[in-house]
């Protein structure tokens, strides 16, 4: 007889359990009750959802989960890092071009044009250097 996942016998749902997502913000875990910063959401087979603080997702031994926490945390940090860049990147563009006839840096329409014709540039950079 399979021992029965500890996520399940605490009520999180049924396995296969899966990491969905990753998140830093202060809340409780949905296992422990402690409060944790560094978040797993998780989701079982039966399609409960709850957070989990990476410790307790550590403590289950469950290589699946471990291996999409990971992946999760890693995707989680690619993106602050890409949202860091491109912000750092408009404002840039915006000091450049901010004094062009046609555009108004105080416009909200005109910086989310450049914010999409250059996230569209520096993917296109990115695909090419590969």
């Amino acid at each position: 007889m399979k021992a029965s996942h500890i996520f399940t016998e605490a009520g999180l749902g049924q396995t296969p359990f899966k990491v969905i997502g990753y998140e830093e913000r202060s809340t409780g875990c949905a296992f422990c009750g402690r409060g944790i910063k560094k978040v797993s959401i998780i989701k079982s087979s039966d399609g409960k959802v709850a957070s989990i603080g990476c410790e307790c997702v550590k403590k289950t031994g469950d290589s699946g989960l471990i291996a999409g926490e990971k992946l999760a945390i890693k995707r989680f940090k690619a993106k602050q890092k890409y949202e860091k860049q491109m912000a750092a990147y408009l404002e840039i563009m915006l000091e450049k071009w901010g004094d062009h006839p046609h555009i108004d840096p105080a416009s909200k329409e005109d910086k989310e044009q450049y914010l999409k014709e250059m996230e569209r540039v520096m993917l296109e950079t990115v695909n090419n250097q590969d």
